[in-house]
């Protein structure tokens, strides 16, 4: 398997370009495989996206809510008495 992280954006899109004409050339219309990349490639989109939120609002909802019940302001006793 290719780690495009490494290969740089020119070369994952000739990487992704032969990747898909060796894939569908067999079957002699590459309007299919044009589709089917362009699919596949939104869906990555989508779930590379989709990760990002739902990582961004854990991290979010981690720093906002209290990691113990003696960090709540309401339930928090004086330290001084």
């Amino acid at each position: 398997m290719t780690n495009l992280d490494e290969l740089g954006f020119r070369q994952a899109q000739s990487f992704a370009l032969e990747q898909m004409l060796t894939v569908y050339s067999t079957s002699g219309d590459l309007r299919w495989a044009l589709i089917a990349l362009m699919a596949r490639s939104v869906s990555a989109a989508w779930s590379f996206g989709r990760a990002r939120v739902v990582k961004r609002i854990s991290e979010a909802v981690r720093r906002l809510a209290p990691a113990s019940p003696l960090q709540s302001p309401i339930g928090r006793e004086c330290h001084y008495c």
